[in-house]
């Protein structure tokens, strides 16, 4: 049986929007508990205070929902 197709530039969005989610999750408990953000830059750590990192924009809710478990996601 094949496989069914995949639209790659739907799955590229909405792993995006996860990561963008998720990177506004992790801001939010930093700030919250006060705990720093470390980021691998230039083959390094380094480490962030929480209000120095802006959050990402939030999604549309179409976006955010579309990845998310029990949602109808199209084929990915």
């Amino acid at each position: 049986m094949p496989e069914p197709e995949i639209d790659r530039s739907r799955l590229g969005a909405l792993a995006d929007a996860a990561f963008r989610r998720a990177a506004r999750q992790v801001v939010r408990r930093a700030r919250q508990f006060g705990t720093p953000i470390l980021l691998w830059r230039d083959g390094e750590v380094l480490e962030f205070s929480p209000d120095e990192i802006e959050l990402p924009p939030e999604e549309s809710p179409e976006v955010e929902d579309a990845g998310r478990p029990g949602r109808d996601r199209g084929g990915c």
